[in-house]
C-alpha cells in the first residue's frame, strides 16, 4: 500500500513538473482548473498506462518495427491529447522519480 502511494505522489508531482515546464515556453498558456483536478488525473493516467496503452503499442507493432520505434512517439502524443511535449516531459519526470522510490529487494 506504501508502494502504491508513493508511485501516485510521484506521479502527482510529475504532472506538476510538466504543468511547470510548459508554462516556461512562452506561446503555451496551460492553466489546471480546478486545482484539485490534478489528485484525479493521475490514477486516470495510470489506468491509461495499463490498460488502453499496451493494446494501442499491440495493435501498432508492425508500424513500430518498420520505423525502429519512432512511431512510438505518435502514439505517445495521440494518447495524451496530441501534447507530445507534455507526454515526454511527464514520462522522464515519473521515470526518475520511480526509480527514486524503487523497493530495494530484501
Amino acid at each position: 500500500m506504501k508502494n502504491i502511494i508513493l508511485r501516485w505522489v510521484a506521479g502527482l508531482f510529475a504532472v506538476l513538473i510538466t504543468i511547470w515546464a510548459a508554462r516556461q515556453i512562452p506561446p503555451v498558456k496551460l492553466m489546471w482548473e480546478p486545482a484539485w483536478g490534478v489528485v484525479i488525473f493521475v490514477p486516470v493516467m495510470a489506468l491509461v498506462n495499463a490498460v488502453i496503452r499496451p493494446v494501442v503499442k499491440l495493435l501498432c507493432m508492425p508500424i513500430n518495427c518498420m520505423t525502429l520505434g519512432l512511431f512510438s512517439l505518435v502514439v505517445s502524443a495521440l494518447l495524451f491529447w496530441g501534447a507530445l511535449f507534455g507526454s515526454v516531459v511527464y514520462a522522464a519526470t515519473s521515470t526518475i522519480l520511480s526509480w527514486a522510490i524503487k523497493e530495494k529487494p530484501a
